[in-house]
């Protein structure tokens, strides 16, 4: 069985948590997802695409790419950028 990736964003009073996994690497479930959202008091939760389209870019490097068949233009997209 072949392990998908998953990207959610949790919705605290405080905080933005963003947990991206990447695909074929054993990871947390959605329950175990949802679950820390709820120990965090996040209020909303999304759930995006579960599969290898997901990617984590972070001071100037990939550090979770997308699959390798993915050569085609991305058609929606999220971004946070974190300030200093």
């Amino acid at each position: 069985m072949h392990i998908k990736g998953k990207t959610c964003i949790g919705i605290s009073p405080s905080k933005v948590i963003i947990s991206v996994h990447q695909d074929g690497v054993k990871g947390s479930s959605l329950g175990d997802i949802r679950d820390s959202f709820i120990k965090q008091k996040c209020r909303y939760a999304a759930f995006f695409d579960g599969s290898d389209s997901s990617m984590l870019f972070e001071n100037g490097k990939f550090i979770i790419n997308m699959g390798q068949d993915k050569n085609e233009l991305c058609t929606a997209g999220i971004l946070f950028v974190k300030y200093y």
